[in-house]
């Protein structure tokens, strides 16, 4: 349901500001406004507007143009690591001012979390088919591939989805319709030792502890001191 909202919401400031920037169309007058129906819109787009105009880093000719490119399936002017990046840091800064404000994720504070964590694992590697490495990284093969293992100096592409613990999905490129593709030595350590476990055509699911993921610091909707269960497929070692 959030999700069907999330998308409503988004097609709505695109039609608003496609139609403020683009379409030059006479403007409704107060007598237009007839019926119920007709002044909950006006005053939806009011609120939308009044909302993407207070952030001073919100410019309206951008957004457009990738809303457009991406609809229209035109080549996109930043690479997907790029707005995997800018994505993320912008996570980043809404979790870092709610720790600023004193404020939890998600109402579990950091040390309860890391309790939380360790307990799961603790259950978890009594599991049939899953495995520890000697860093404690646990992992339970769905399906095995064939060929090389990559190394941290190999770019690779993978398709992949992120829960937490309690199953809330925080990030999924199946959701997105698009494989990740990125320099093994540029993630987080537990996915860097979990896919040089793999060869493409694997599909694993990796268990990462808190200190092999991103520890102390929240980011997006994953909170302090979260353990990562990633659901990963190697689709390619691609060099």
């Amino acid at each position: 349901m959030k999700m069907i909202l999330r998308i409503i919401l988004a097609l709505a400031i695109v039609i608003a500001l496609m139609s403020c920037v683009e379409q030059k169309k006479s403007r409704l007058n107060k007598e237009d406004l007839k019926t119920k129906e007709d002044k909950s819109s006006y005053t939806f787009g009011i609120d939308l507007a009044r909302k993407l105009l207070a952030s001073p880093e919100f410019k309206i000719e951008p957004f457009l143009q990738g809303f457009k490119d991406e609809a229209d399936n035109y080549p996109l002017l930043l690479s997907q690591e790029e707005i995997m990046r800018i994505k993320s840091d912008g996570k980043e800064m809404v979790a870092k001012k709610k720790e600023d404000d004193g404020v939890s994720v998600d109402g579990i504070s950091p040390e309860e979390n890391l309790k939380l964590g360790e307990a799961f694992l603790a259950e978890n590697k009594t599991k049939e088919g899953v495995k520890v490495t000697p860093s404690g990284l646990q992992y339970k093969v769905i399906r095995e591939g064939s060929g090389k293992h990559p190394m941290t100096v190999n770019t690779v592409k993978v398709h992949y989805k992120g829960t937490l613990i309690n199953g809330e999905v925080f990030d999924s490129s199946y959701d997105r319709g698009e494989p990740l593709e990125f320099k093994l030595g540029k993630v987080i350590k537990g996915w860097q030792e979990g896919i040089r476990l793999m060869t493409p055509g694997s599909k694993y699911v990796l268990y990462i502890p808190a200190k092999y993921g991103y520890g102390e610091r929240a980011t997006g909707k994953i909170p302090a001191n979260s353990v990562l269960i990633f659901e990963v497929e190697l689709l390619e070692i691609v060099n």
